[in-house]
């Protein structure tokens, strides 16, 4: 396939055959590539902007959906003006959101950014390589700035010969957790404490944040490194009560901040800490009647939490100082449980009720509406957990003991995984990547498999000390980078004292 060379004010011709170019052409030819699959590429597709240095206003040129065995293809860039002139190129893969829906005005949520400034050579053809890398999902960096294996770098190049590509290491970010592969760690011991809870777990850009409540009714919390050693040593944060209940933790999308979500006396609070380890804030979301659950996950600069009260669902938005309360249209009849997905712009919510699990698909609508145009119902459920790729909606769920995986659960029958211990011991999947993977206990031991590509369920830690029945030990589970290949758990054992643990395991 050949390429058409023109202008950078015009639309710009991709190409994915091997490049073969007269020298002495002023031009600069931009190889794309990803490690994400192309059937995601296929999906969400790619947009490419080009303009001057810095600007992130410039409108996209052209997009594709192109991909094959990770090579997205080649742009042909020539000047329009000054044939010496700057010239910057802004890529953007979605992954968890539509290319097209991809925007500084969102910090690019859902999405890979990569972006390069040079200027071009007169009579001179330039290659440039440009990498969309997993491990960049949801840091897109400043207008100056881009990714490159989860860390931000100056997004000015440097040319050797007629081969360009970034001249500085990061400015910006501490460098990737893992670098340079994935090493499994043994379990390594965060703390031995008074634990009353199970810990809870979030990415950062630092390592792993990991918040726990103690018996004295005190809220702790550390970060630690792909090895479990301390990043930012256990500081308590806050002194409650027993009534307390530790509900999820996670990073904003700047990774300047994590969030601690937790119960008090039925009242729904949110923590946000720095991860330097600085001081905190605390924002109360409002709520009313007894709140039984609640979970939350990142978008876009806030943080959407949601909270399962017996007769109604309520979804809240946290943008420090304050929290709002969205209206929702749907109300789970004595749900137990909440928990949530997101794909895109569309989100799973997932209820317990009764003896059944019901996943709904809705959207966030003007004038703080949380709109639900369906659900779909899963007889003799205990627990469920959903992840989406932009084509299926996979689930995972609990039913008298056994482990279910299924697609979209209107195509063909579930697939038995085999025994699961306890409901609260199973953990979202990984959206945005295939294949999808869950983590779960089951004999006393913390397992994981992936799904619709199954192997053997991995046993991911030694049984010794770790009780069967419910609530005798607690576990909660994160993916790390999909270029990384491994996981993050964080889990406690029973005692005098409790001891928290962290382990990093490869899939």
């Amino acid at each position: 396939m050949g390429q058409r060379r023109i202008g950078t004010s015009a639309a710009i011709a991709f190409a994915v055959s091997s490049l073969s170019h007269c020298v002495s052409a002023t031009e600069i030819l931009v190889d794309l590539r990803t490690d994400v699959a192309c059937s995601v590429v296929g999906v969400n597709g790619v947009t490419i902007a080009v303009g001057a240095p810095n600007d992130e206003s410039t409108g996209i040129a052209t997009k594709t959906t192109s991909c094959d065995a990770g090579s997205i293809g080649t742009i042909a860039l020539t000047p329009s003006g000054d044939i010496g002139g700057p010239v910057a190129v802004r890529v953007v893969l979605g992954v968890n959101a539509h290319a097209d829906d991809c925007a500084s005005s969102n910090k690019y949520a859902g999405c890979i950014v990569a972006r390069r400034a040079l200027r071009y050579s007169p009579h001179t053809e330039l290659y440039l390589p440009i990498d969309l890398d997993q491990d960049c999902l949801d840091n897109p960096c400043g207008a100056d700035s881009t990714c490159v294996h989860g860390s931000c770098a100056d997004a000015g190049v440097e040319c050797d010969g007629n081969v360009c590509g970034i001249d500085a290491g990061p400015t910006d970010a501490a460098p990737p957790i893992d670098a340079g592969g994935c090493t499994d760690t043994p379990p390594t011991l965060v703390r031995a404490t008074g634990l009353i809870s199970t810990p809870r777990i979030g990415r950062a850009t630092n390592g792993y944040a990991i918040a726990w409540l103690d018996t004295n009714g005190e809220i702790w919390a550390a970060i630690v490194d792909a090895t479990g050693q301390p990043v930012v040593p256990a500081q308590a944060l806050v002194q409650l009560g027993a009534a307390v209940k530790i509900d999820a933790i996670a990073t904003d999308t700047n990774d300047q901040h994590y969030f601690v979500v937790y119960e008090d006396s039925g009242n729904l609070s949110v923590m946000v800490i720095p991860t330097s380890g600085g001081p905190q804030a605390t924002i109360g979301a409002p709520s009313t009647g007894g709140l039984v659950s609640g979970a939350f996950w990142e978008a876009t600069q806030s943080v959407w939490l949601t909270a399962a009260i017996p007769s109604v669902a309520s979804f809240y938005t946290v943008t420090p100082p304050a929290a709002a309360k969205f209206s929702t249209t749907f109300s789970p009849v004595g749900a137990t449980h909440l928990a949530l997905a997101r794909f895109g712009t569309t989100y799973y919510p997932t209820t317990v009720e009764g003896t059944s699990c019901v996943v709904r698909t809705c959207a966030l609508q003007p004038a703080t509406t949380f709109s639900c145009s369906q659900a779909v119902t899963v007889p003799g459920c205990s627990a469920l957990r959903v992840a989406a790729d932009g084509t299926n909606l996979v689930g995972a769920y609990a039913a008298s003991g056994t482990l279910f995986f299924q697609q979209n659960f209107s195509v063909g029958p579930p697939t038995n995984v085999g025994p699961i211990d306890d409901v609260d011991a199973m953990v979202p999947m990984v959206a945005g990547s295939t294949p999808f993977r869950v983590v779960w206990r089951a004999g006393g031991a913390i397992l994981t498999d992936t799904f619709p590509t199954r192997g053997a369920a991995v046993t991911t830690l030694d049984t010794s000390a770790f009780g069967t029945s419910p609530g005798a030990a607690g576990f909660d589970a994160i993916a790390d980078d999909p270029s990384e290949t491994g996981y993050a758990v964080v889990y406690s054992r029973l005692g005098s004292p409790a001891t928290i643990h962290f382990l990093h395991d490869c899939k």
